[in-house]
């Protein structure tokens, strides 16, 4: 098995503390080689029958210091959730154009640009890392973060003024846009 008892204990106070903190619980599958499906999936904007999650999965490579590679993988995470978050308001974004709605409003590409821009670059520091694992052959961390759509929306709203009528389109059509490009576990 690839996996230690420290690092299954390090990924099951993960499950437990964002389990009390009321976030979705990642799934504890694993793969037949012991590694967790999130490590071996990577990141993804995925729907289970109960929620709309999008998940950020970074890793850093031994260091000989444990701490700056957890973090280190941490940050990678938080960026991969970044990325995936602009390239989902993104798809949005170029939707909302698409309908024809945003001519009146002088919405356009640059604007979509911008959005995209701004969202790249949100504050980190909010995304919550909920889980690591380590590969002991090959010494990596994995660390991944998890967000639902109800806060993807509300770091949108608060990083972005946003046009009034892509918040609607937002509004009545993200769910079927992150139903369109997500990943459906069972």
């Amino acid at each position: 098995m690839r996996h230690s008892t420290t690092s299954l204990a390090v990924v099951c106070l993960s499950y437990l503390l964002s389990a009390c903190s009321g976030s979705p619980v990642l799934s504890e599958s694993y793969n037949e080689e012991g590694v967790p499906n999130w490590v071996s999936k990577g990141s993804k904007i995925l729907k289970t029958k109960e929620n709309r999650l999008f998940h950020g999965v970074g890793s850093a490579p031994m260091m000989g210091d444990f701490s700056l590679q957890t973090d280190i993988a941490n940050r990678r995470a938080r960026e991969e959730m970044a990325r995936i978050v602009a390239s989902y308001m993104e798809i949005v974004s170029r939707d909302y154009i698409a309908t024809g709605k945003a001519a009146p409003t002088g919405f356009n590409e640059l604007d979509v640009m911008k959005y995209v821009d701004k969202l790249s670059k949100m504050d980190l520091a909010t995304v919550k890392v909920v889980g690591h694992w380590s590969d002991d052959e090959s010494n990596k961390i994995y660390a991944i973060t998890q967000m639902d759509m109800k806060k993807v929306r509300q770091v949108i709203s608060n990083l972005v003024s946003m046009d009034e009528g892509l918040k609607a389109y937002l509004e009545t059509n993200g769910g079927n846009v992150f139903d369109r490009i997500a990943t459906v576990e069972e």
